[in-house]
């Protein structure tokens, strides 16, 4: 699996996290329910892709970053909920 590390505030790299998140993962990372997450990407706020042998959605770390970015702006507050 193809990981990045995350640096903590010192800038040392603590842990690895996958690129490509399930979406327990994502689940985990937002403290959403399953159904919220895939209503997220079905509305097209929260990006994804499908790995071709097992159709599993998978979500780019980055795109969950931006995705929490956003609703910190507040930007998404209606539309989350």
């Amino acid at each position: 699996m193809l990981c990045s590390a995350v640096p903590d505030a010192a800038g040392d790299a603590v842990r690895a996290l996958p690129l490509l998140l399930t979406v327990s993962q994502v689940c985990n990372v937002l403290g959403y329910h399953k159904t919220k997450v895939y209503d997220l990407m079905k509305r097209g706020l929260l990006p994804f892709v499908v790995e071709a042998k097992t159709g599993h959605r998978r979500v780019e770390y980055r795109a969950l970053q931006q995705l929490v970015k956003r609703l910190r702006r507040g930007r998404l507050e209606g539309k989350a909920s």
